[in-house]
């Protein structure tokens, strides 16, 4: 299993995706995990991956 840095958005809409990227870029995380299509879209982003929860699961165990 990987080992990674996550940020979890939380599941609604929110009004900017900026926050949530600002601090997945600023903790150097690996995978943003998010429900919204807004942020879903952009991936990858500065090389962050941006994934729903099932995504982020397969991307976590699959091999390296």
């Amino acid at each position: 299993m990987k080992s990674a840095k996550f940020c979890i958005a939380q599941n609604t809409p929110i009004m900017s995706p900026v926050p949530v990227l600002a601090c997945a870029l600023a903790a150097k995380a690996d995978v943003i995990v998010t429900g919204d299509k807004d942020l879903i879209v952009l991936h990858p982003w500065h090389g962050i991956q941006i994934l729903n929860p099932a995504d982020a699961l397969q991307w976590l165990t699959s091999s390296t």
